[in-house]
């Protein structure tokens, strides 16, 4: 794409490019999904959000906004590169562009950084959608919470597919509680069905960790946070199994 000439004027993005979004990510893919040569790659799911069908040919993807074009979807393709309305599309992030149209030429980092779209203009290069995130954990994805919108969230991974926070339908019997819930400075864990010992990871909003247990625990546990700030926060417990339940939780400290 190529911003259209508007003299005299601020310039606009083409319609269509303003509702595209990186909508989930998976950094750290190691049973989720494969792509077309069995390979458990990280990825990146794009969304359209309009009405009409969107080719992403010529527009720019990174994982640094230093190098703004990392790799640029090819334009020769659009049946392969066309999202159609409110639908979704998977790109691997494998380094691998020799692959297909839909490997793009840079990694994602498990410890945390962005996946940004950029647009060529006559000036260089311009931002038009960008998707921040810390650090993740195996097999669980973090994006956009309802599709395309600003709140963000750890999910059980849709590539392809709506987001979806809860996973309850492949998973329909372990339990998890939590209380109080919101919480100030401590939690009360209890779980059933699920294979002991479990470990316990708390994030902020931002993709941070701000809890991870020193020692493994048994079914029942309180953990002593201290003072966090105001917010929602979510909280990860994995299994011996490496099976994994995740839980949103409100804290309120009054700071």
């Amino acid at each position: 794409y190529v911003l259209l000439g508007t003299p005299g004027q601020v310039n606009s993005l083409p319609p269509d490019v303003a509702f595209l979004y990186v909508n989930e990510v998976m950094a750290s893919n190691t049973h989720t999904i494969t792509d077309e040569y069995g390979e458990y790659d990280d990825w990146f799911e794009l969304y359209n959000g309009s009405e009409h069908p969107l080719n992403i040919g010529g527009l720019c993807f990174t994982d640094d906004e230093d190098q703004p074009c990392k790799w640029q979807a090819p334009l020769h393709l659009p049946e392969q590169t066309t999202i159609p309305p409110y639908g979704f599309l998977l790109l691997w992030a494998d380094e691998d562009p020799e692959q297909g149209v839909r490997h793009a030429a840079f990694r994602l980092s498990a410890g945390g950084e962005m996946v940004a779209i950029y647009q060529r203009t006559a000036e260089g290069y311009e931002e038009t959608e960008s998707l921040s995130f810390g650090q993740q954990s195996p097999d669980i994805s973090w994006g956009r919470y309802p599709d395309g919108s600003a709140q963000l969230s750890f999910m059980f991974p849709t590539p392809g597919a709506t987001n979806a926070l809860s996973d309850t339908e492949e998973r329909p019997v372990a339990v998890l509680a939590v209380y109080p819930n919101p919480f100030s400075q401590e939690l009360n864990l209890r779980v059933e069905k699920l294979e002991m010992p479990c470990a316990i990871t708390l994030y902020n909003m931002l993709g941070q960790v701000v809890y991870q247990s020193e020692d493994q625990w048994q079914e029942n546990t309180r953990i002593r946070l201290g003072a966090l700030p105001d917010g929602v926060y979510t909280l990860e417990v994995r299994d011996a199994g490496g099976r994994r339940l995740v839980k949103r939780v409100v804290g309120n400290d009054g700071r």
